[in-house]
């Protein structure tokens, strides 16, 4: 487990740290995960992000590839492109509330996705950020039908049908 002292207000981890991480617990003194930060760190199963994070940077997690459980902390308000790009152990996702965006690429080749649960404070979901991602079947969005139209969506889906589950009704996205 990574333990991070409090005080620490961003956090950037060399590539050779990761070897033998599992967990990660990022305390809430910490405000931002930089660029790259945690790529590759293919034995990391788990991360609990505290509520003073409010960035998540670009391919900050991409390639841990034995990721399977995600804990975003509440002061989460951007996703970087690629941000979990390629974790293909992670099956689901809640991104908290207060996330206005969702970078490019943001959950590419997730391919064991199967569940993804999206505020209705997100107003922009950028270009393929649910692409071959080949289990997700459907989105819940907590927000309505109206809310979600007006995101400026362009998370390219490429595999059939994606079922947007709204509070008040269903949309069907075409692959």
């Amino acid at each position: 487990m990574l333990k991070v002292n409090t005080g620490i207000l961003s956090l950037y981890v060399v590539g050779i740290v990761c070897g033998s991480l599992e967990s990660i617990n990022i305390p809430d003194s910490v405000t931002e995960i930089y660029n790259w930060a945690f790529e590759e760190c293919s034995g990391l199963t788990s991360i609990t992000l505290g509520n003073g994070v409010t960035s998540i940077g670009d391919y900050a997690f991409s390639d841990c590839t034995g990721l399977k459980s995600v804990n975003l902390g509440n002061g989460v308000q951007t996703i970087g492109n690629g941000a979990f790009a390629t974790c293909t152990g992670l099956t689901s996702i809640t991104i908290p509330d207060g996330v206005t965006s969702i970078g490019d690429s943001a959950f590419y080749y997730c391919t064991g996705l199967t569940s993804i649960t999206i505020p209705d404070s997100v107003t922009t979901i950028y270009g393929s950020a649910f692409m071959y991602c080949e289990s997700l079947t459907s989105i819940t969005f907590e927000g309505t039908v109206e809310q979600w139209k007006a995101i400026s969506w362009g998370g390219y889906y490429d595999h059939g049908a994606l079922r947007v589950e709204c509070s008040d009704g269903t949309i069907t996205i075409k692959g």
